[in-house]
């Protein structure tokens, strides 16, 4: 079995690098330490965003999916989804990077 890395210092380590690349990025809340799975809210400075959920593909590595479908979405619709998303699952870490781009700074592909 892999051994990964813990959440909270991957996580931790993503949003240093981001804010050292100059995209402000900002952990919004805090899910469970160990093991805990992360959702991205990329938000595009215009009143639009993107959220992506973390996954892993079928050999086992980091990648990403797209909640919302392709494209941005009002940044009200992603906040309803996180807050949704994080009733379900209280162990969910939920990060935002404002990027007017909407590309993931963080490691791991779209899938």
């Amino acid at each position: 079995m892999e051994e990964r890395i813990p959440s909270h210092v991957w996580i931790m380590a993503q949003v240093r690098r981001c804010n050292a690349d100059g995209l402000p990025a900002m952990v919004i809340r805090r899910g469970e330490r160990m093991s805990g799975l992360v959702m991205l809210k990329l938000n595009l400075l215009n009143g639009e965003a993107r959220v992506l959920t973390q996954q892993r593909d079928l050999d086992g590595r980091l990648a990403w999916l797209e909640a919302l479908g392709e494209g941005p979405v009002a940044e009200s619709e992603a906040d309803a989804y996180i807050d949704r998303s994080t009733q379900r699952d209280p162990d969910v870490w939920v990060v935002e990077v404002e990027t007017r781009s909407g590309e993931n700074p963080f490691e791991g592909k779209l899938i």
